[in-house]
């Protein structure tokens, strides 16, 4: 079956979720009698109609391209595999999966950005680039800085500017932690990301945790509490432990004492959930080094606060 033809399928099956009739799915953008013509594959769709049509069901044109290769998505679904163990720094099990990859395989753009994002990343954590170089090629991934004027942002984007980021911070440079920042808070920047889920827990750590190391406590103390919001949402508890411990050190900073004690206590609790005995050690002695106290007998001293919104 021809690529158009699968693109039109997969465009009617969200028609119908939404219920469009054909009628008003296509006001606008072409004929209804166009629309069936292109579905029996005697046209085939652009691209500028498949945006037109994509704005329509209030997705982005990438969203769309992700769910509709399936043969695509299971390529990505190893990328996506990659990308965790860049971020668990598990370079040897990165290595195995890239060598399934299969590259003809990713038949749209952005499963290429994502591979490309990924393979960046390794070479900058190798150092076989420098800050300078990664830049440069994390620049043409996401179009930084032209970006920055941009009204809607992928998941690629997202995790580019964040590797950006990190890497501007070491020069004091803020451009794409501030584009962050607004893309986290701002109600006129938008996300659209079918993998928002997965990637968003993150993003809202390490921004607050960069926010705090440049001594900016009430922003990364905002973003942390929203992480946390989105996380729990979400049933996403991945990044739980490190939001709640930003929480707990910005507020220590402010001289809140017993609202940081608070979020030390819940820091070690989901450390204790997870079951990860890294990041339990590495949250004890934070807490310990940084509040002076025995970090277990935080339970005590706070256990009705823990259960109640602080």
């Amino acid at each position: 079956m021809k690529q158009s033809i699968l693109y039109m399928y997969h465009l009617d099956n969200l028609r119908r979720s939404r219920n469009f009739t054909v009628e008003s799915f296509c006001t606008g953008i072409c004929s209804p009698r166009h629309y069936r013509r292109l579905i029996s594959g005697e046209q085939n769709i652009s691209n500028e109609k498949i945006d037109a049509f994509c704005n329509r069901l209030g997705i982005s044109m990438k969203d769309f391209y992700y769910s509709a290769n399936e043969k695509d998505r299971y390529e990505y679904s190893k990328i996506v595999r990659m990308y965790m163990h860049l971020c668990n720094n598990e370079i040897n099990e990165f290595n195995e999966k890239l060598q399934t990859v299969n590259k003809e395989n990713l038949v749209n753009i952005q499963n290429e950005r994502f591979l490309n994002y990924c393979l960046i990343r390794y070479q900058h954590t190798m150092k076989e680039i420098s800050d300078g170089e990664c830049l440069d090629k994390l620049s043409s991934v996401c179009n930084y800085p032209e970006i920055q004027h941009y009204e809607s942002f992928d998941f690629v984007d997202i995790i580019s500017l964040l590797l950006i980021a990190e890497i501007e911070v070491k020069s004091e440079k803020t451009e794409a932690l501030n584009l962050l920042n607004k893309v986290l808070t701002s109600p006129d920047l938008i996300y659209i990301s079918s993998e928002s889920r997965h990637i968003l827990p993150g993003i809202y750590g390490t921004v607050s945790i960069l926010l705090s190391r440049l001594k900016k406590y009430d922003k990364a103390s905002s973003i942390a509490k929203s992480g946390i919001d989105y996380s729990i949402r979400q049933s996403n508890f991945s990044t739980l432990t490190h939001l709640y411990y930003v929480m707990c050190y910005t507020s220590l900073k402010m001289d809140r004492l017993k609202q940081s004690k608070i979020y030390a206590a819940r820091a070690m609790a989901n450390a204790i959930s997870r079951g990860n005995k890294s990041e339990y050690n590495i949250t004890y002695e934070l807490i310990e080094k940084n509040l002076k106290v025995a970090p277990m007998s935080l339970f005590n001293l706070y256990k009705d606060e823990l259960v109640n919104e602080s």
